[in-house]
Formats: C-alpha cells, structure tokens, sequence
C-alpha cells in the first residue's frame, strides 16, 4: 500500500503559569527530536507563557501522526518535573 504524502503544518499551544515554565519544558523537550523521518522538521518558540510546537512534514501522514503522539506523551512526565523544580 502507498503511504499517504501530504504537506502539512500542525502547532501544538502550551499554555504555562510564567515564562521560565515555557522555557525549561522547551528545553526538556528538545533533546527527544533526534532521528525524525526525511522531510520532517520540528521547531519550538517562547510567546510569553506559552511554548508552541510546530510541526512541518513533506512526507507521510502517518509518520506525521506518530510523532505528534511522542510529543503528547513525553509532555505530561516534562510537565510534571518542570513543575517540581520550579515548587522547589
């Protein structure tokens, strides 16, 4: 079966309690984007308390897929530890 090729854009908005929240789960986050598949590219960005993910793939759907839901499963343990460093 072919693989369905698309180009697409998703972001992902992650809204923090304050800046420094935003960028330490950035920074947690980061060291997971090794090895994505060929036309993929990942890229993070601060907006205040915010930290958006924005995904861009020339390649397939479904590997499009699977990587968003690595990103969802890697926030909730990045999340947790942010927040135990910053109530320290």
């Amino acid at each position: 079966m072919d693989k369905l090729r698309f180009k697409t854009k998703v972001s992902i908005w992650i809204k923090l309690r304050d800046e420094s929240r935003a960028q330490a789960l950035k920074e947690a986050l980061i060291p997971d984007d090794v090895a994505l598949p060929q036309g993929m590219s990942i890229s993070y960005a601060n907006l205040d308390r915010e930290l958006v993910i924005e995904l861009t793939s020339e390649g397939d759907l479904f590997e499009l897929k699977n990587t968003i839901n690595d990103i969802l499963l890697s926030l909730r343990p990045a999340l947790e530890l942010v927040n135990k460093y910053f109530n320290l």
